[in-house]
């Protein structure tokens, strides 16, 4: 089976098919490596991205580092209570010049001169494009929020563009869901680089409901799919503006 690959010309036509334009905030959430399936890769999707969004649109991109919590705490990664000191010891803290994430397409949007980082020790962003600079210093209690790297989001047109990975998943839910009946919270523990040293952060973030999501996605107008063979692409809109029905679906 031939793959397809998507070209430069392409994804300007269907990021536009997507309702992608100039001005508004494109969050995107990837899954594994671009190169298969689109020429030039995750830069050639922030290529055209900047090129469709003009000097006033932004770019963001979820850089979780799951690697930085402490080896007790409810993160991604289990070790033996045996071990727990050994790896403490060898655990790096997050630095956000140093600390790569697992997500290809955040750490080549990092790359881009004019990116900046957020600082959270787990739950971090890069932001390429107009934002509030004050966007950038997140709490450390419910770091993913409408209060600081979501915040532009209230104000402006915004679409969730997912490659290879389902929109169910979209860290826009941490947000959605914050101070709702559809959240549950934890409690995790992390370390941030301090020189040599390394500075312990416990603090609390939320889990989302999966049924609500799932209501919400449904009651969607439109979702865009585009079909690659063994990759996807898709997009959904979301307006946060008090006016609108985005803004109060997960408060009822």
């Amino acid at each position: 089976m031939v793959e397809v690959m998507y070209t430069k010309e392409d994804l300007i036509a269907l990021f536009r098919k997507f309702g992608i334009h100039k001005g508004m905030i494109v969050l995107v959430e990837a899954n594994g490596s671009m190169q298969n399936y689109i020429a030039g890769g995750e830069q050639m999707v922030i290529e055209v991205l900047k090129e469709l969004l003009g000097s006033q649109g932004c770019i963001i991109a979820p850089s979780f580092t799951f690697e930085t919590l402490d080896p007790a705490t409810q993160g991604d990664f289990r070790f033996d209570y045996s071990s727990w000191n050994e790896v403490r010891e060898s655990l790096f803290g997050f630095d956000k010049r140093l600390s790569q994430s697992r997500n290809l397409f955040a750490n080549q949007l990092m790359l881009n001169p004019g990116s900046e980082r957020s600082n959270h020790a787990v739950y971090s962003f890069v932001i390429h494009g107009k934002f509030d600079s004050k966007t950038i210093r997140q709490c450390a209690n419910y770091p993913v929020s409408f209060d600081s790297v979501f915040k532009s989001m209230l104000s402006r047109d915004t679409g969730i563009l997912c490659f290879d990975k389902s929109p169910l998943s979209s860290s826009i839910f941490y947000a959605l869901t914050r101070n709702t009946p559809y959240e549950e919270s934890i409690i995790l523990r992390a370390y941030k680089q301090k020189g040599k040293e390394k500075e312990v952060q416990t603090f609390l973030m939320n889990k989302p409901l999966e049924f609500k999501i799932r209501q919400f996605l449904k009651n969607k107008e439109k979702i865009h799919y585009a079909d690659l063979g063994n990759h996807d692409i898709s997009c959904f809109a979301l307006d946060m503006r008090s006016d609108n029905k985005d803004a109060v679906f997960f408060k009822n």
